[in-house]
């Protein structure tokens, strides 16, 4: 599988660094489309990891309307439940912007004990549909 190809990679290329080991070591990889035999768009998920109890490197489809943190940690989730879901499919770039503040601002540790944001460069909002990928720029952080 050409997920598992690529983590593979990464990870030789990581210990010829010397720094395998260091997170992040799992990976996730999002995968979506405009299905011409369906008439719809269409998301899938492949994840290297069976932490929220899906298999590793089984597909599983997104549905409209998810949303998928991650990394994810449980602070981050406790924070995120102020954030009002229910217009996710209305008003996405606010959601998700919202969402990526969060995660800028709650720290990801590290097993080392360091702490990291995980986002540290542009929001992104991006649209599939059947006649093309539509992409803008949301904000940008220095």
């Amino acid at each position: 599988m050409l997920f598992r190809a690529v983590h593979d990679q990464y990870r030789t290329k990581m210990e010829k660094r010397g720094i395998a080991d260091k997170p992040p070591r799992d990976a996730e990889f999002i995968v979506a489309g405009w299905s011409g035999e369906r008439g719809c768009l269409g998301a899938y998920g492949f994840q290297s990891h069976d932490q929220d109890g899906r298999a590793p490197w089984q597909p599983f489809a997104i549905e409209s309307g998810n949303c998928i943190v991650a990394p994810s940690n449980p602070a981050l989730l406790e924070e995120a439940a102020a954030i009002d879901w229910d217009v996710l499919l209305s008003d996405p770039e606010n959601v998700m912007l919202q969402m990526m503040e969060l995660q800028r601002d709650v720290s990801l540790e590290l097993d080392d004990g360091r702490k990291i944001s995980v986002v540290v460069a542009l929001c992104q909002h991006t649209t599939l549909t059947s006649d093309g990928i539509y992409t803008q720029n949301v904000k940008r952080w220095t």
